[in-house]
């Protein structure tokens, strides 16, 4: 399917759509599955901000839909990242479709380690071409019937590029959350594969600040009666993580097939 600049608002509006999935609040975009160009079977997603607050749209919204064209046009020869294909105006963008279920759906231990590898395997990729994606969790992470991944929502996308300074400092971090993204995955599927580094990530975060701004999470979250801090602090567990934990208690443990969902 060849991008077009032609496409307009207008235009937009003609194509039949179907919701993909509903905003979770008015800071999120419409996310709906259209055919375009018309008559070709050709799916397109379309990514559209338009019903988000005025006020939004101009201070947060058109700032995080040109991150996303950027990060698509930057990656479009990058294996599983989605080609952007056109961009009406500044508040939408369509986006081309790929197949595959989200990776938050499957159940404990059921994908594969090639799968998780061809994860590993393409995030670095991205991170080659000086891209990082921010914001990678299992509901941003595709896996077809055929074991092919892809990843959506680059929103929050980091560009390497700065030598020093904040920027640079940010991409770094960015790169690895994406990392420790890929662990936490591997953690839920195939814990006794996680490398020395990824355990590492896993125990104690990516950076000082993370682990700084995830301490005061627990705290406050203490102070709201919605965690056990204040106990595991009597314990001397309170900088452990439950990833930490779970490392602790599945990894030097064999694999047990998941039991079927009834």
């Amino acid at each position: 399917m060849e991008t077009s600049k032609l496409l307009t608002r207008r235009d937009l509006e003609k194509i039949p759509r179907k919701k993909l999935h509903r905003a979770r609040n008015w800071s999120k975009a419409e996310v709906t599955i259209g055919e375009w160009p018309s008559g070709t079977g050709e799916r397109v997603v379309i990514k559209d901000i338009q019903a988000c607050p005025l006020w939004f749209r101009i201070s947060v919204g058109r700032h995080l839909m040109r991150r996303e064209a950027k990060a698509l046009r930057v990656l479009e020869k990058v294996p599983g990242v989605p080609r952007l294909l056109a961009q009406p105006d500044s508040d939408v963008l369509v986006i081309e479709f790929l197949p595959g279920r989200k990776a938050k759906k499957y159940a404990t231990r059921t994908l594969s380690l090639d799968i998780l590898n061809r994860v590993s395997e393409q995030v670095a990729l991205i991170h080659a071409h000086g891209v990082a994606h921010g914001d990678l969790h299992p509901a941003n992470i595709l896996v077809d019937e055929n074991g092919q991944v892809a990843f959506i929502d680059w929103a929050t996308a980091q560009f390497a590029g700065a030598a020093r300074g904040p920027k640079a400092r940010l991409f770094e971090e960015c790169r690895a959350l994406d990392c420790r993204a890929v662990a936490k995955l591997k953690c839920r599927h195939v814990p006794r594969a996680l490398s020395k580094d990824e355990q590492g990530l896993l125990k104690h975060g990516t950076s000082r600040p993370y682990r700084f701004f995830k301490g005061m999470h627990l705290v406050f979250a203490a102070m709201r009666g919605k965690s056990n801090y204040t106990e595991m602090r009597g314990r001397g567990r309170y900088n452990k993580s439950p990833f930490a934990r779970k490392i602790e208690a599945n990894v030097l443990k064999p694999d047990v097939p998941a039991e079927p969902k009834s």
